[in-house]
């Protein structure tokens, strides 16, 4: 039995070298092999810096636009963000996450584990990376260069970050009166004329508790008849 699977092995062999010869199965150098790992680990580390600065991005845009203080709002505030969610960014974050778990199966420590264990681990890291970059200076950095008009191709991104999306029940502006749990603002992200607005607080609330006068404020709620009957007010902190 031993030398029948000697002869096996040297007739597998022999088949090897026979496909070589004849140009079947080419054979690749070393340099290859190595020139192909370092091109693999390059992508690996271009794919997951990009994740990281975008997945960054779009905490601070969430951040600084005031959306996420919807969260806060009750289910009325939570619907809403989750309609205002740039969700176009989390698909495209969503595909750079399946190639760059793609290439992290190519190393060996990969094969030690599932591959949804892989793609997990990976969300996790690149998630936890980017909430960290964004409590860094570099995207106030950013967001200033591009208000100088110093900062090419993603300069509009910055731009418009702190932009909220008109008619969706979203408004920022600075208090202009308080008067019981009413008060007039000045809308700020208005591309047209200023225009004025009574804003309309819960019943028991005294707005002058928690506002003064000229306070920049972020508020939820449905316009009705020249005034938004607000379920949600909080005050901005300058940025």
């Amino acid at each position: 039995m031993e030398n029948n699977h000697t002869h096996e092995h040297v007739d597998l062999t022999r088949q090897v070298l026979n496909k070589i010869e004849t140009g079947e199965v080419s054979m690749k150098s070393k340099s290859y092999f190595t020139l192909k790992t370092v091109a693999v680990i390059f992508l690996t580390f271009l794919i997951a810096c990009t994740l990281t600065l975008l997945i960054s991005f779009v905490f601070f845009s969430l951040e600084i636009s005031e959306q996420l203080s919807l969260l806060g709002f009750g289910l009325r505030g939570v619907g809403l963000f989750i309609m205002l969610f740039p969700w176009w960014m989390f698909l495209l974050n969503a595909v750079l996450l399946l190639a760059l778990e793609r290439l992290l199966v190519q190393f060996r420590f990969a094969y030690a584990y599932p591959l949804v264990y892989v793609f997990l681990g990976t969300v996790c890291v690149v998630t936890v990376l980017g909430y960290a970059v964004t409590y860094t200076p570099l995207h106030q950095s950013l967001l200033d260069r591009a208000r100088e008009k110093r900062l090419p191709v993603v300069g509009s991104y910055y731009e418009h970050a702190r932009d909220l999306p008109q008619g969706k029940g979203v408004y920022r502006g600075q208090v202009l009166a308080i008067e019981g749990n009413t008060f007039i603002i000045g809308m700020i992200d208005l591309n047209t004329a200023s225009a004025t607005y009574r804003v309309v607080g819960r019943e028991g609330v005294d707005i002058d508790d928690f506002l003064d006068p000229g306070d920049v404020v972020f508020v939820a709620g449905n316009m009705n008849r020249g005034s938004i009957e607000a379920y949600g007010i909080k005050k901005v902190v300058s940025r």
